[in-house]
């Protein structure tokens, strides 16, 4: 995913739900391989139950404070035969409905169909999910997830504090950028190489943990140590602490 140059925007619990569903409808080594790289047991349904316990919190998360929706669909082939355990499978732990399309007379009305659903779902936050050509009439079964999320911060950002910055970028470039600011008692951590804060959104159950590398470490070479064992390690080592805290305002658009 890191070949292109620039910003990288993805989402791992969406790529776990999209291939969770392909693995319910996978058989012989197909589904001992999406198994053992999703690490799913091949033999029962307790991981897909583990994925429908988490897209039902987060629906829920928050108490009305923000916005999140979690939806999946599945796209298949007008008049194509579907196995009822899969189909079971799916609606019980992904909350995912089967929608008929002729891929095969009209693949562009099925993207079309597809890409409007994906918007609705994300508040036409993301668009043309699917680009021109994306789908062919060969074309005989499409899973989609879509993740939609407005939150506010609990300690909110004044504008007066917002300033004009400078923010450094790889290669020992700078450009300036509005930089929100405030004093604030925040969950930080410092380690060799980088420090982070993990910042509420109102409602408790969701935050967005920032790590920021130190000036002196390439961020090529930060890149290289991320993890799932440094992000834990990151997170037990949070404490409450007074921080000056300044983030940079920032869009990131999505593009197929």
């Amino acid at each position: 995913m890191r070949q292109k140059p620039g910003n990288l925007f993805f989402s791992p619990f969406s790529i776990r739900a999209a291939l969770g569903m392909a693995c319910a409808g996978a058989r012989g080594e197909t589904a001992a391989q999406m198994s053992k790289a999703l690490g799913f047991s091949a033999s029962n349904e307790t991981p897909h139950a583990a994925v429908a316990a988490l897209i039902e919190r987060l629906n829920g998360a928050g108490a009305g404070q923000y916005e999140m929706a979690v939806a999946n669909s599945l796209w298949s082939q007008s008049g194509a035969s579907l196995q009822a355990e899969f189909l079971d499978l799916i609606a019980r732990y992904y909350a995912g409905g089967v929608n008929p399309v002729d891929f095969q007379r009209n693949p562009e009305a099925a993207r079309a169909l597809i890409n409007q659903w994906v918007e609705d779902k994300t508040r036409q936050r993301v668009r043309d999910l699917i680009p021109r050509n994306g789908i062919s009439d060969e074309t005989r079964l499409v899973l989609t997830n879509a993740v939609y999320f407005k939150g506010l911060w609990e300690l909110p950002f004044h504008k007066s504090a917002t300033r004009h910055e400078p923010f450094h970028l790889e290669g020992q470039q700078e450009v300036s950028v509005p930089l929100m600011r405030q004093m604030v008692l925040i969950r930080h951590m410092q380690a060799k190489g980088y420090q982070a804060v993990d910042v509420d959104y109102c409602g408790g159950d969701l935050s967005m943990l920032v790590v920021l590398p130190d000036r002196r470490v390439r961020f090529h070479d930060f890149e290289e140590t991320v993890s799932l064992g440094m992000l834990e390690s990151c997170v037990a080592q949070l404490h409450r602490r007074v921080v000056d805290l300044s983030l940079p305002r920032f869009k990131m658009t999505w593009d197929a």
